[in-house]
């Protein structure tokens, strides 16, 4: 039987999260023991293949990305009355306010993708 080393996530009931490489997969708790989360054990290689990768392929939700123009930046800045590398230096609170505004856009984007995807409202 062949055997692959995995490092424990976490663990949650029956179920154990596992990281192999960059890929984290979740398996039956009975295939670590004992083990803690944050160390290695060895598992059977069909456990794997019966688990369940772990994670959201966020390329598929989001194939092209979300992403912020210059304009957006442009238009964010100007809203808040950064005209000039001065008004950069003068005003940081209104350049996070900016960065912020443009970043609860995104999210907002990242919401709706992903409401489209599961159906939600």
């Amino acid at each position: 039987m062949s055997e692959q080393e995995v490092k424990i996530i976490s663990i949650t009931g029956k179920a154990a999260v596992v990281r192999i490489g960059d890929k984290t997969y979740i398996i039956a708790r009975s295939y670590i023991g004992n083990t803690k989360v944050g160390h290695k054990v060895l598992i059977p290689i069909e456990a794997i293949s019966t688990g369940t990768e772990h994670g959201i392929d966020w390329s598929v939700i989001i194939p092209d990305g979300i992403t912020i123009t210059p304009e957006e930046i442009q238009s964010a800045l100007y809203s808040q009355g950064i005209f000039t590398i001065e008004d950069v230096e003068h005003n940081p609170n209104g350049v996070v306010n900016a960065v912020g505004s443009l970043i609860r856009k995104t999210s907002a984007n990242l919401y709706k993708k992903v409401h489209e995807i599961i159906g939600g409202t």
